[in-house]
């Protein structure tokens, strides 16, 4: 019996005597790819033994005991393998509730605790404007804390950002040395200059910046306009960008007036012969189009044979179309045409109905010469 027990005693020390059992051993793995850990406790398993004194199962160590708010990776569904080291409780950033791995999904996705989101589904590191503070539990710099959980009102010396940002860290209220000509066309984000940039050389959709100050005041940023143009600060339709808005983009430069209720495409009072659209499309708002009839840069008088600047109508009194003998020749060709039908009509008239009591004779000549026809062929 001793000796059994020894044998016994000796197998279980030896199967877990390089083993090593600790929050160290468990994180060692992560800590050499650079990667987090934050493993909790380390718990040793004893080897497997049977009656026979062999080992069934080596003696493992556990390190599913996570930092609270940290998680182990899970399980992928369809492959059965582990997504990432599970050893490394590194998944929901100390902010989870828990992790999942939907039937369809590839990745484990966090469920995060108060406001907190994810960068990627494994995460919970993002405060979301307009929120912020240690715990995601109050509002944002710039926003009025009393205005909790909402968060809707500006504190003095900021003024709110209308753009709806798909990036989760633009804050919602700016300072007031952010109302810039830059904040008014959307040049003052990264990827407001790409778009800008893209966009401005873009023949069909051209942009302008219309804008020439910016003026804060009272807690909202005025964008002035430029003479010729004109427009709120909107989102840009054409754009398709949530976050991309855009102050003085109305009558491109050579508008007289604006009146933003009036018909899309009939809002610019444009200058010169200038037009936002011809007489079908009223597509835009722009005084982009120069009508034909008119000429010059500024659209701004009439091309030859036009006249009565600023209507440029069809002179018709100059050159020959218009002139006397036009009209002449036209009058001959008329009356020619006229003479000839008539003749057609009264020589048939004459030849067939000498009564005159019925036109039907017109196809008789035809019917004639069908039937000689015929008996030649006979």
């Amino acid at each position: 019996m001793f000796l059994l027990f020894a044998t016994l005693f000796n197998y279980a020390v030896n199967a877990s005597v390089d083993l090593n059992c600790t929050v160290e051993w468990c994180c060692a793995p992560a800590m050499r790819n650079g990667n987090e850990c934050h493993v909790k406790n380390a718990t040793e398993i004893p080897a497997q033994i049977d009656g026979d004194g062999n080992i069934i199962q080596n003696a493992t160590c556990d390190c599913n005991i996570c930092e609270d708010g940290w998680f182990r990776k899970v399980m992928n569904n369809s492959t059965d393998m582990w997504i990432g080291d599970p050893t490394n409780c590194d998944s929901c950033s100390g902010r989870g509730l828990a992790i999942y791995n939907y039937e369809d999904e590839m990745w484990p996705t966090c469920t995060c605790e108060g406001r907190w989101i994810g960068s990627t589904d494994a995460k919970c590191d993002i405060c979301p404007q307009p929120y912020g503070g240690e715990n995601c539990e109050q509002c944002a710099e710039g926003v009025e804390d009393s205005s909790y959980p909402s968060c809707n009102i500006c504190e003095d010396g900021y003024f709110a950002d209308p753009r709806n940002h798909d990036d989760p860290t633009m804050p919602k209220c700016l300072p007031a040395e952010r109302c810039t000509v830059d904040f008014c066309i959307s040049n003052d984000t990264e990827s407001g200059m790409r778009k800008w940039e893209w966009m401005s050389g873009f023949y069909f959709n051209s942009y302008e910046n219309g804008v020439v100050d910016a003026t804060f005041s009272n807690g909202d940023c005025s964008c002035g306009c430029g003479s010729g143009y004109f427009g709120p600060y909107e989102q840009d339709q054409d754009g398709g960008d949530q976050a991309f808005w855009l102050a003085c983009q109305a009558c491109k430069g050579r508008g007289e007036s604006y009146d933003p209720t009036a018909e899309h495409g009939e809002m610019c009072d444009c200058r010169s012969g200038w037009r936002s659209h011809d007489d079908v499309w009223k597509s835009n708002n722009e005084c982009g189009y120069c009508p034909y009839g008119f000429e010059g840069d500024d659209c701004d008088r009439c091309k030859a044979d036009y006249s009565g600047y600023p209507n440029c109508e069809l002179d018709l009194g100059g050159g020959f179309v218009g002139s006397p003998m036009y009209w002449v020749i036209i009058a001959l060709v008329c009356a020619v045409g006229v003479a000839f039908w008539t003749y057609r009509y009264w020589s048939y008239v004459t030849v067939c109905c000498p009564a005159k009591k019925s036109t039907s004779c017109f196809r008789a000549p035809l019917i004639e010469k069908n039937e000689k026809h015929t008996a030649e062929l006979v």
